[in-house]
This record gives structure tokens, sequence and C-alpha cells, in this order.
């Protein structure tokens, strides 16, 4: 990741997990709480969970790299402002 573009950066800090994938992940941790989650659930849960993870991890190193480049980063609160706008 260090040889990408300031820009191909941004756009990794952007980025989100696709909405329909969330909102599996979201039926299949109420499943899993209730305890009708099925081993093929938990499959597809340990799958989301990994993607959602190698996504944080992709963006929290795409913010290290622009950091080290000299931007500013947003403050929690702007994240969480840019979170719900998109």
């Amino acid at each position: 990741m260090a040889d990408l573009s300031d820009d191909a950066l941004w756009q990794i800090t952007g980025s989100m997990m696709n909405k329909d994938k969330v909102a599996l992940y979201d039926l299949l941790l109420e499943r899993r709480q209730s305890g009708t989650l099925t081993p093929e659930g938990q499959a597809w849960l340990n799958t989301l969970r990994d993607e959602a993870d190698a996504l944080m991890l992709r963006k929290a190193h795409a913010y290290v790299l622009l950091k080290s480049r000299g931007y500013r980063l947003p403050t929690l609160d702007e994240l969480h402002t840019q979170q719900f706008m998109s």
C-alpha cells in the first residue's frame, strides 16, 4: 500500500462494506444471540467478520500512511459525520 497515491489512500479510507453484507452480518449476529444460528450461518458470520476486519485494517493502514505524508486526519466526530452522510 505504501506505493499508492494519496488519492488512492483517501479512497480506501472512505470505503465501506456493502450494505447487503452489513444487513446479513446484523441478522446473523441476532440469530447467534438468540441461539438460532446454524453451522452454515456461523460460517457466513465468520467470513463476514473477516471481511470487515480486513477492511478496517486497510483503512487504518491508509490513514497511517497519509499521516506519515503530513496530512491531518479527521477526528472521530468528523468520521462519524462522514459515515452518516454517506
